[in-house]
């Protein structure tokens, strides 16, 4: 599977996936040098439901998109972030 077919293939099932639990969810798909960045955008109340208490729904969720979508050794590995979250949860923990 290539790169690319891997980014077309995770918007496709993102697309269906928040279509189908009906959450009101924008997203995009960036490919980078080592990873692939899934960056999801919606209101307050649906980005805590997102990311859950410590980031544990966030974390359960790009677990369950590498498991997934990297199944092929050499894979890039997925990470998920949700209204920004992850820059703005390192900048508190400075």
């Amino acid at each position: 599977m290539t790169e690319e077919k891997v980014t077309v293939k995770l918007e496709n099932f993102l697309e269906e996936y928040f279509k189908l639990i009906e959450l009101e969810v924008t997203f995009n798909v960036v490919e980078e040098v080592e990873v692939v960045k899934v960056n999801l955008k919606t209101d307050g109340d649906v980005a805590g439901l997102l990311i859950g208490a410590k980031g544990k729904n966030i974390y359960s969720f790009q677990r369950l998109l590498n498991i997934i979508f990297n199944r092929e050794e050499g894979q890039k590995n997925i990470v998920v972030n949700v209204d920004d979250w992850r820059s703005t949860k390192n900048s508190r923990s400075c």
